[in-house]
């Protein structure tokens, strides 16, 4: 059910033009706040607002800090 409810939210978000990276996606997914994928990453909050954005690009540094932690695997964090 909630991962009905991220799915949902994240195309809500798309049809809007907003832009979504998979980081948010899968960290939405994950139940996780910004601020609780910082602290499990060290990632700096600006930093990951920046990429969640998309005024920053993900380094693969930051893929390879954040793919563990999330779930997933490094190279899934970046548009197809």
């Amino acid at each position: 059910m909630y991962n009905r409810m991220v799915y949902n939210e994240y195309n809500n978000l798309l049809k809007e033009g907003k832009r979504v990276t998979n980081v948010t996606k899968y960290r939405k997914l994950k139940g996780m706040t910004q601020a609780d994928l910082c602290r499990a990453t060290g990632i700096s909050p600006q930093l990951l607002s920046m990429i969640e954005n998309g005024t920053r690009n993900l380094t693969i540094e930051s893929a390879k800090m954040l793919a563990p932690v999330l779930g997933v695997k490094w190279y899934e964090l970046y548009d197809k």
